[in-house]
């Protein structure tokens, strides 16, 4: 990633926490391997579930990785209607469908217990190309804590959960760092006592809210998308990072045409960081109308901002 303005997520050396899950599997995999499973962690929850090489009984299924450490929905997609030699995908696995609200949990637990946390709802406009991350403080409902506390009880660390309708699809033993850039050098600190004395200290009040907009674009278009300096120089999102990435959507949608992510922008004003998205948007209406100007590829990478290993 590239981070022209705002907070990065802290380098390796300076965080005692992990913020991918491979660096979580190096932590945690020896203690609770089966929690990076998702066909597990569905069938735990009740949820049909089997490898691909089973055949579901319907038409309508969601095909995902069973393990996949980069990108929580890379892999995944919707398959409208089943055909073994076209759809069979080694190490997939097919679920039901699922509906309702997606939500991250990003929580910090001492000894089993809730100790901090934020909620992020996720909606995506009709289109596929923008999904939009709002954020702010919020305690999680008890049966979902309660589903975690069975999975992996007594934990001391970050949890980001992931949850579609009253599901959790996605169980990441790491701290999701999405919103880092607004919980501030505080938080960072705060988790990196966690992970070293297992306490959390207590932490300035603070709201958390705040929007993340994401821009993806369709292959063609993001291979060939184009952001001037001066059109950088425009916006005036407090977060911005541009990148050119593979990451497919968790939502149960079909998302292959709308999978490659340009840039997220932030703001703790929704408004603003949706008027710096727009012109993201209206560079890919210009490359539609064959309009492009000159600039720069985020797939060839930018200068001058710092970068740093981030979550996906």
């Amino acid at each position: 990633m590239n981070i022209i303005r705002g907070m990065a997520p802290p380098a390796r050396a300076q965080r005692s926490f992990p913020v991918t899950d491979a660096e979580a599997w190096s932590m945690w995999s020896g203690v609770a391997p089966h929690l990076f499973d998702r066909m597990w962690l569905a069938r735990q929850q009740g949820v049909l579930a089997n490898p691909h090489g089973v055949r579901p009984p319907h038409s309508q299924v969601w095909s995902r990785p069973i393990i996949n450490l980069y990108g929580a929905g890379m892999g995944s997609r919707r398959i409208v209607e089943w055909v073994d030699q076209n759809d069979y995908r080694p190490g997939h696995f097919w679920m039901n469908v699922l509906s309702g609200e997606l939500v991250r949990w990003n929580l910090a637990l001492q000894n089993g217990a809730l100790v901090w946390s934020h909620r992020v709802s996720c909606t995506r406009d009709l289109n596929g190309t923008v999904w939009r991350y709002d954020g702010v403080r919020a305690v999680p409902p008890m049966p979902l804590m309660e589903r975690i506390a069975s999975f992996i009880p007594g934990h001391t660390g970050g949890i980001y959960a992931s949850v579609l309708g009253e599901v959790i699809i996605g169980l990441h033993l790491r701290p999701d760092m999405l919103f880092s850039h607004f919980h501030g050098e505080e938080w960072i600190g705060a988790l990196n006592a966690l992970y070293r004395t297992g306490e959390f200290p207590p932490l300035p009040p603070t709201d958390g809210t705040g929007a993340m907009i994401p821009v993806r674009a369709a292959k063609d278009m993001a291979s060939i998308f184009v952001i001037s300096p001066d059109d950088l120089a425009q916006l005036t999102a407090a977060f911005v990072q541009v990148d050119f990435e593979n990451n497919e959507s968790m939502a149960g949608t079909p998302q292959d045409d709308w999978s490659y992510r340009l840039a997220i922008l932030g703001d703790h004003d929704a408004n603003v960081a949706a008027a710096s998205a727009e012109l993201f948007l209206e560079r890919l209406r210009m490359l539609d109308r064959k309009e492009a100007p000159q600039g720069i590829r985020p797939k060839d990478g930018l200068q001058g901002g710092p970068t740093a290993q981030g979550e996906r």
